[in-house]
């Protein structure tokens, strides 16, 4: 029988920060890189932010300029999370450690949402009041955005795929109720129209996992589930929906219904060194040393040089010495 170490980890990587991970925080370490769409092209004003993976509530802010690049001083060694986004595009991130020394570039690849017909972007008042609606957004003025989302669908009512950018405004206000109204009708509308999911995958997929989201923060984990199966039927083969899924479910503390999506994400793409990552925190939080060190093991012989090697390495060490004392 494997020993359990019966240790509590509330935040894991306080565990690490005394110990392999010092100056976490604040510091002179600058991180650069360039943001693009799936073609290629620069995506300027994309927002860029970067949150500190030891000191909670650290957190780091950058825009994307004409040509896509973007850069963010102020950074303190250690583990962090850098995200990027821009309204109209699924949002980015990479966990990696940072030096206050020289960092490699970071490219984020945003890919387009599918907004529905063509009509809106034949309309120019159309675009205009779409690009207000997205710096409403990114302002976090989400009443305003709403009202310029309603007006849009309101002149064009064949584009209800707004209701997606509704239910992402009202979520991020906290109005979970209308939020999951506003996905759960775009669901409704591409069944009436079309009878099944089969024409428009991409629009379903995003809010079947919306509302799993939804569910989430109402912490009614059964129906989440529910939801997040449906998104998988559409995609049965996407791992990062699978790893997305799992990341929620760790970030709200439900760690073995987080297992079992990371688990699932390494059957569909076992050579991504991610889900082993994240597999080993799991464990790590439920205090299963031996099983943490095992995964954090595989995600490095899978990509011993992903962004996260360095911390992984150090982790490994740690949890060595730690069972080593038994």
């Amino acid at each position: 029988m494997k020993k359990k170490y019966l240790i509590f980890f509330p935040l894991i990587f306080l565990f690490c920060s005394n110990i392999i991970l010092p100056q976490a925080g604040m510091g002179r370490g600058r991180v650069f890189g360039k943001v693009v769409d799936d073609e290629g092209n620069p995506v300027p004003d994309a927002l860029i932010v970067a949150e500190s993976l030891i000191e909670r509530g650290t957190v780091l802010k950058g825009v994307s300029d004409k040509k896509g690049d973007w850069a963010i001083a102020g950074f303190g060694t250690g583990p962090w999370r850098i995200t990027a986004s821009k309204e109209g595009y699924m949002p980015s991130s990479i966990e990696l450690r940072v030096s206050e020394f020289r960092n490699p570039p970071v490219t984020f690849t945003l890919k387009k949402i599918k907004a529905g017909p063509s009509a809106l972007s034949a309309d120019k008042s159309a675009i205009e009041m779409l690009e207000k609606a997205e710096n409403a957004m990114k302002e976090e003025r989400y009443d305003d955005a709403i009202t310029l989302y309603n007006q849009l669908i309101e002149k064009f009512p064949s584009v209800f795929q707004l209701f997606l950018n509704i239910g992402y405004a009202q979520m991020k206000k906290g109005d979970l109720d209308s939020a999951l109204n506003s996905f759960q009708v775009v669901l409704k509308r591409l069944k009436e129209r079309d009878g099944d999911f089969s024409k428009e995958p991409e629009t379903a997929f995003k809010a079947f996992t919306a509302i799993g989201e939804v569910w989430i923060k109402k912490d009614d984990f059964e129906k989440a589930r529910e939801s997040f199966e449906e998104a998988l039927k559409i995609s049965p083969k996407d791992e990062a929906l699978a790893y997305s899924v799992g990341d929620i479910y760790f970030t709200n503390q439900k760690v073995d219904e987080a297992i079992k999506y990371f688990e699932l994400a390494v059957s569909i793409k076992p050579d991504w060194w991610k889900p082993y990552s994240k597999l080993g925190y799991c464990y790590l939080n439920k205090g299963d040393i031996e099983k943490a060190l095992q995964y954090f093991k595989k995600a490095l012989e899978v990509d011993p040089n992903s962004p996260e090697a360095g911390v992984i390495k150090g982790i490994i060490s740690e949890l060595e010495k730690m069972i080593k004392k038994g």
